[in-house]
């Protein structure tokens, strides 16, 4: 237990010295009484090993998302550079965001509209289809086009 909450660095001579201490305190008090000393320096020292150890992950962690964070306006510079060297590649990478975005939102706003939005009505959930589908087509020869003389009888 104490080998996984130690630091690697520490880890051998940590072992080593409590293995030590162990065996001097057995010669001298008996391996019962350097058994409870081990107990005790182990459940003295896992909790503020192991909090050591996440606090050192959790910082590496931090300072590998900070160097992302430091290193961007590099990368951006370098990016605007390489475009203003190449004005058709720009020309060509400018032409194919404007249309993504824009074929990209206009597919949005149309699924959007005719699925996601709620009818204009008051109460959707009780409107009823009116016409049999094996009926209709009364003017044109297209399914729901009806007569505009039956307009009063469905009213």
């Amino acid at each position: 237990m104490l080998g996984l909450a130690s630091p690697p660095s520490a880890r051998e001579w940590l072992l080593a010295d409590l293995q030590e201490e162990a065996s001097a305190r057995a010669a001298r008090d008996g391996a019962c009484a350097a058994r409870r000393w081990c107990w005790r320096q182990l459940a003295g020292s896992i909790g503020p090993l192991a909090a050591r150890r996440v606090s050192t992950i959790i910082h590496s962690i931090r300072s590998a998302h900070m160097l992302f964070w430091r290193r961007l306006p590099h990368d951006l510079g370098f990016a605007i550079r390489r475009l203003a060297k190449s004005p058709g590649f720009t020309l060509v990478c400018l032409l194919t965001l404007s249309l993504g975005i824009g074929s990209t939102t206009a597919v949005f706003t149309l699924v959007q509209q005719v699925l996601l939005k709620s009818l204009p009505v008051p109460h959707p959930a009780e409107l009823y289809r009116i016409g049999d589908g094996d009926d209709c087509c009364v003017n044109t020869g297209l399914q729901g086009s009806h007569s505009l003389f039956s307009y009063d009888l469905y009213r």
